[in-house]
């Protein structure tokens, strides 16, 4: 679960990343269009050159520090509320919501990306009550400069109204998309957890049961030669006995990840149990698994194991068959790998029918 839930958090931060890296700098040509404005007041002038100065170096903190980029969007944040509330402050207090529109536009366009923000520097749950907190602090601005406004027509208001309201559904909207995101997340985090072995984290045993029958079901793997090898580590018992099972365990997980390497998308590959593993081949027929196995084989033998250098494999091959079920096909690519044992071990043998001789 601790493996899962680093990964997630990897790809969030990664995602996290793009955005900065794909939005910053249109960002920073908005403000260095705000700055060359003839109107633009000096005031609002030296804070939006900051902004500009900040966000380089933010963009630099992104390409090339991934470990300061928390801190730069703590930062980040402090500096966009204290400007976010002086300007809007600022603008309620000129009357700029009641007579000058092309402003407001331009502020609007903007206002919303501070949400956005906030939802991608914490998670979603922890987002919305910050935003909440702000967007309270925005209306708390707008009643304190309207108890001191005189406005002529109530009906300018709606500007001010227009702007709360759509700022809510924005929030809410954030809100509800990220817990549907968090929720699919979380159901594939189960699947995964429910068909992923624990140790070695390739597919268990319940996993290559629903493939298998997902094989036998089609009609058209019989004509096609789809296999299945079946395969274990020789003497594994011996290896626990004499360097312990924590080593067994880093046996396991190196030799899972050797056939991972070989395996291609096709194919299926996962723990049946304990020592024991499967590989299942679509539209491979006994001859070209055999040769999957093979050379499976040879690298096992080849590899350098971290705490007891060398290690062999056994196989067996059996063919789909007409009329098969899952026990069948099993029992026959056991029955291979027995004679594999059989005649020595680190051996690959297609199951052959008795009755075929």
């Amino acid at each position: 679960m601790g493996r899962i839930l680093a990964t997630k958090q990897n790809t969030f931060n990664n995602i996290k990343k793009k955005i900065y890296l794909a939005t910053i700098p249109i960002i920073i040509l908005a403000t260095i269009s705000g700055l060359l404005h003839d109107s633009v007041a000096p005031m609002q002038y030296y804070s939006l050159l900051a902004l500009v100065i900040w966000l380089i170096i933010f963009l630099g903190v992104t390409l090339f520090f991934n470990r300061l980029i928390p801190l730069f969007e703590l930062i980040t944040f402090i500096f966009l509320i204290i400007y976010h509330n002086v300007r809007f402050y600022l603008l309620l207090s000129d009357g700029i919501f009641l007579t000058d529109y092309n402003v407001i536009d331009i502020y609007v366009f903007w206002y919303p990306i501070f949400y956005i923000f906030i939802f991608l520097i914490f998670r979603h749950t922890k987002a919305l009550i910050v935003s909440f907190i702000l967007y309270a602090l925005s209306i708390t601005v707008g009643i304190f400069v309207y108890s001191f406004y005189s406005i002529e027509n109530i009906g300018d208001n709606f500007t001010l109204i227009h702007l709360y309201l759509s700022n809510l559904v924005i929030i809410v909207a954030l809100y509800v998309l990220l817990s549907i995101v968090e929720s699919y997340n979380k159901s594939r985090d189960f699947e995964k957890m429910a068909y992923t072995d624990l140790l070695t984290e390739i597919y268990n045993r319940r996993k290559l049961y629903d493939l298998i029958n997902t094989e036998i079901s089609n009609k058209k793997n019989f004509q096609n030669g789809s296999s299945v090898i079946i395969f274990d580590i020789d003497n594994f018992k011996k290896i626990n006995d004499k360097y312990g099972h924590m080593a067994g365990d880093h046996v396991l997980i190196e030799f899972s990840r050797i056939v991972q390497n070989i395996v291609t998308d096709n194919e299926h590959f996962g723990r049946w149990g304990g020592e024991e593993f499967l590989i299942l081949c679509p539209k491979k027929d006994k001859n070209q698994a055999k040769e999957l196995a093979e050379k499976l084989r040879e690298k096992t033998e080849k590899h350098h194991f971290q705490y007891v250098n060398t290690v062999t494999a056994s196989f067996g091959i059996t063919q789909f068959q007409k009329g098969d079920n899952i026990s069948s096909l099993i029992n026959r690519a056991d029955l291979a790998l027995y004679t594999s044992k059989q005649n020595g071990r680190n051996q690959v043998t297609i199951y052959e029918d008795p009755d075929s001789h």
